[in-house]
């Protein structure tokens, strides 16, 4: 395990920018865990290495090189006889798959990324 181990949620909501100063929520749990709520306004730009930049201020130190982050990405399968018709599933996966990656929208260093996945069939 991990020395310090954070759950990190994103939290966007309907209002054009939240300032730097709302933006980080710390909440220290048992154990060497913590539970960091990120809040972004909709036009703001999610860029979690700078959002924890922000924790120092908090008390919260980070070295982006020495911090691992564990993301969960799904591979969705189209199922022949679903209630969805199946060239919408075939076009909803192949939409999905052209997606960003979190690693990417959340600007996320590539060398610090495992990820989890699992097959989701729809």
């Amino acid at each position: 395990l991990h020395e310090r181990v954070l759950v990190l949620s994103v939290e966007v909501f309907d209002v054009p920018y939240v300032p730097e100063i709302d933006r980080i929520d710390i909440q220290a749990l048992k154990g060497g865990f913590y539970k960091v709520t990120v809040q972004y306004g909709f036009k703001d730009e999610p860029d979690i290495p700078a959002a924890l930049a922000l924790c120092s201020e908090k008390g919260m130190e980070f070295d982006m090189m020495e911090t691992s982050f564990f993301l969960g990405r799904a591979t969705l399968i189209p199922k022949v006889g679903s209630e969805m018709v199946y060239w919408r599933e075939k076009l909803f996966v192949m939409m999905y798959r052209n997606a960003s990656t979190a690693m990417s929208f959340y600007e996320i260093p590539t060398n610090r990324v495992v990820e989890l996945g699992a097959q989701v069939v729809l």
